[in-house]
């Protein structure tokens, strides 16, 4: 393993073992993201506010008012780590709550590795993110997309996430080998690591597969390796399960290629239709692909839907999980060319003639928005 990655692992396995003993995992209650009110939205606060009482998973959830679930949480410690390890915010270096909270040998370790930095003269920030999922702790780039080093990790890979196991479990499937595209810091590939013998992680970004490989070792999933491609460009042979989430946001004009939530065309869905195109060639008979993208309606329909057929042969089945809509608010460019709103979905693909659109009750799909 790169040299570079065993030093922070070290350092990385001390701090989670820190956060591990002071119940970092609490934060996960806490809704992330805040929107204007209005009727879509109101199934969807009293599903956070559930999840809130009932200590279950709220972590990028979108909220009305986010900042009213910690406003009301008694331990001022919790919050700490929360705004120190996850929200990343910055703090100025005559405030001593660091020091109140963090032990002092650990706080020198952080700085000496450089995982605590200067923001300026003044201002000092942890230079990573760290997110827990139910009893894991994953390490993520900090949210700002200026960095070099960005890696995407949001509530539709949390879902996602949650999504594979559960319909995993429910057909008891078992696989030999299982690939996850554009892995990100690799949680798909440890999700459905309990179900394969071995797991390939693939994904354009360097710093994903480097983060992708410190999650593996942290959290003990032997059975996944993860290495740089672009999509199917460096594999061959056939696998039993594909998983892949994605970009899929569709932007205007064509100097956005860079952008790491651009899908590509057309309407984001470009890199949706690469994989669905070559399920035909690294799918084995038996194999399934799940794929969670978003696709866009208009007045005459669900475009992805429309277009299946045409990228796979008459052999291939699905089952179309449609599973929310869509919350961002559309730009004129996108009503000027008659979308109407987009939804978010799961493909299930497999060789079959059965094709299905199954479409989640009014409660899930207020309630599972991204």
């Amino acid at each position: 393993m790169d040299q570079n990655i065993e030093k922070l692992l070290k350092e990385f396995r001390i701090l989670l073992d820190f956060l591990s003993k002071n119940n970092y995992y609490a934060i996960q209650r806490f809704p992330l993201r805040e929107y204007s009110n209005n009727s879509f939205l109101l199934l969807n606060e009293l599903g956070n506010l559930k999840r809130y009482l009932t200590l279950r998973n709220n972590i990028f959830s979108i909220s009305i008012k986010p900042s009213f679930y910690s406003s009301i949480y008694p331990d001022s410690f919790l919050l700490f780590l929360r705004d120190f390890f996850f929200l990343n915010k910055k703090f100025h270096n005559n405030n001593r709550a660091w020091e109140e909270f963090i032990p002092q040998d650990l706080i020198s370790r952080l700085i000496t590795k450089k995982l605590l930095r200067k923001h300026d003269s003044i201002n000092w920030y942890f230079s990573y993110r760290i997110v827990p999922y139910y009893d894991k702790l994953f390490i993520t780039s900090r949210y700002d997309r200026k960095e070099n080093n960005f890696t995407f990790l949001s509530f539709d890979s949390l879902y996602f996430a949650s999504f594979l196991t559960q319909r995993l479990n429910a057909i008891s499937f078992s696989s030999h080998r299982s690939l996850d595209l554009c892995c990100g810091i690799g949680i798909q590939s440890f999700m459905v690591s309990p179900f394969s013998k071995s797991v390939i992680g693939v994904d354009i970004n360097p710093f994903a597969v480097q983060l992708s490989k410190i999650n593996s070792v942290l959290n003990n999933y032997k059975n996944c390796i993860f290495q740089q491609s672009s999509m199917f460009n460096e594999l061959s042979g056939l696998f039993d399960l594909i998983v892949a989430n994605p970009p899929f946001v569709f932007y205007n004009g064509s100097d956005n290629e860079n952008i790491d939530s651009a899908g590509g065309k057309p309407y984001g869905l470009g890199y949706t239709l690469k994989i669905i195109k070559q399920l035909s060639i690294f799918l084995r008979k038996n194999g399934k692909a799940f794929i969670l993208t978003r696709t866009p309606i208009f007045y005459d329909g669900d475009y992805l839907l429309k277009i299946l057929p045409d990228y796979l042969t008459d052999d291939f089945g699905w089952i179309f999980h449609y599973i929310s809509d869509s919350v961002s608010p559309l730009d004129s460019f996108e009503i000027k060319i008659g979308i109407k709103g987009y939804r978010n979905i799961i493909l299930e693909i497999f060789r079959s003639n059965f094709r299905i659109v199954h479409k989640y009750s009014l409660w899930h799909r207020r309630t599972a928005l991204f």
